[in-house]
């Protein structure tokens, strides 16, 4: 199921270059891939997990999104604003499209009214909270959908008011190139925000997670 939609677009190889600059600067990549394996793991432990964030992409275009997982494969998703305010049905314009996901049904709604089902391949898991990029892979850990995925050692940062651990990431998938960073809880190694962009088409987005809570995925009626 694609998360974002837009149309696919061929990105450019990473060049040796870069590969030369992270050598220089100091990458660890045995940390950094030890981090991302640990984060990975606190991920898919979760039974809910909510992301909440907007990307910009081109002509300005902002979309915001509501993404919420739920253990036994269920998965809820809602893109609003950006290029679904630019399509009009009849003469009624759209504000956005929702969807839900229960093991390999899929649910879609233009109105949140009526639903059109569908299937998809892969049933919901918790590193999809990680997929909200163009390439619709997780962006900083190994997974079927990626074709390649790169961490670096960023150090630590401060983000609300406590130390962090962050990620750099490259990640190459279904023809796009995204790169970005996230941040991790030093204790619980759960990501916290993470940010993503990409060169062609261009775009950038800023997602924020959060776990628990007491929402309940079901099947749309």
């Amino acid at each position: 199921m694609n998360r974002i939609l837009l149309i696919p677009l061929i990105a450019a190889p990473l060049g040796i270059a870069s590969q030369e600059a992270h050598a220089a600067s100091g990458f660890h990549p045995s940390k950094a891939a030890g981090v991302a394996q640990k984060m990975a793991e606190a991920l898919s432990a979760q039974t809910r997990i909510q992301v909440r964030g907007t990307t910009v992409g081109p002509g300005a275009l902002k979309t915001s999104y509501l993404m919420r997982y739920q253990s036994a494969a269920k998965e809820s998703l809602s893109q609003m604003g950006g290029p679904w305010s630019q399509v009009r049905v009849g003469d009624k314009g759209m504000a956005g499209v929702r969807s839900v996901t229960i093991g390999h049904k899929v649910f879609t709604s233009m109105d949140g009214r009526h639903w059109f089902r569908s299937s998809r391949g892969d049933m919901p898991r918790p590193l999809d909270a990680l997929s909200l990029n163009v390439a619709n892979a997780p962006c900083c850990v190994p997974a079927n959908r990626s074709a390649s995925v790169k961490v670096t050692d960023g150090g630590t940062t401060r983000w609300r008011g406590g130390r962090v651990d962050r990620l750099g990431f490259t990640c190459v998938a279904e023809g796009y190139l995204v790169t970005g960073t996230v941040l991790i809880d030093p204790r619980s190694y759960l990501p916290l925000q993470y940010t993503q962009k990409t060169a062609m088409p261009k775009m950038r987005g800023s997602f924020v997670l959060s776990y628990g809570g007491t929402f309940s995925i079901s099947e749309p009626h």
